[in-house]
């Protein structure tokens, strides 16, 4: 009995469970963070999704607003937010990409926003794209060498309507695509490239545990000044937990 006690005591803990590679098909490309065929690189930039129809309402944000994937007709308000905020054009290719493409797809949302009850007429105030990444680009990284192997989620724009900020829509987009990205394609970091000059979104990075790894001087080639600043941060076994498919399983 004694022995019997003494080897359950040894035993090792079973492994916890760790999201999967990348399960994709070949089908769904994995993009370099550098491809000069993909749109202009910005700052910031909004998005949606196709594939997940629509997602449960995030906790946190106001019950006027909604997170849903793009569809054919908010498409063209996405395009508009996205004219608004950010100040290089972006070309057809990166707004068909969201209706087309699976990866992009489910890597992008929307919030949509309505003042009467019940919801009617619903507007988009705030979206998020993202991409899928090959490696987490390799500048002055802080991330495993290990980890920089893997797939990373590269956050291509993201941005909120200005009447509408303060209730964090920005950063529930961000939540839920990180989450998304962990648990379908096994990302290890996520990334983003912002203007020299935007102290709001570097600090706004910041605060969610952004680190800016290297400093690129002539980045954006329309902007002056044209420096950005590489953010990187890995990823956390609590960022799982804003994955809202789970909710509604």
């Amino acid at each position: 009995m004694q022995s019997s006690i003494t080897s359950w005591l040894n035993k090792k803990p079973p492994r916890p469970k760790v999201a999967s590679g990348i399960t994709a098909p070949d089908k769904l490309k994995l993009q370099s963070p550098f491809d000069s065929s993909q749109s202009p690189r910005v700052v910031d930039e909004l998005s949606s999704q196709k594939h997940v129809n629509v997602t449960k309402k995030a906790c946190g944000i106001p019950t006027k607003a909604q997170v849903q994937a793009v569809t054919e007709a908010t498409l063209p308000e996405l395009r508009k937010l996205v004219q608004i905020l950010l100040p290089i054009p972006y070309p057809d290719k990166f707004f068909r990409e969201i209706l087309n493409d699976e990866v992009t797809a489910s890597l992008t949302l929307v919030v949509l926003w309505s003042d009467d009850e019940p919801i009617s007429n619903p507007r988009v105030v705030a979206g998020i794209r993202g991409r899928l990444l090959a490696k987490t680009p390799n500048g002055n990284t802080t991330v495993k060498q290990l980890d920089l192997e893997k797939p990373c989620l590269y956050i291509a724009t993201i941005g909120t309507l200005a009447p509408y900020r303060g209730h964090g829509l920005a950063t529930t987009l961000l939540r839920q695509i990180t989450a998304r990205a962990i648990e379908d394609y096994g990302i290890a970091t996520v990334t983003a490239h912002v203007w020299e000059t935007n102290e709001e979104a570097r600090g706004w990075y910041s605060n969610l545990g952004f680190t800016e790894v290297l400093y690129e001087p002539h980045y954006y080639r329309r902007l002056k000044p044209s420096g950005a600043y590489l953010l990187e941060r890995r990823v956390r076994p609590t960022d799982l937990l804003n994955d809202p498919r789970k909710e509604n399983a």
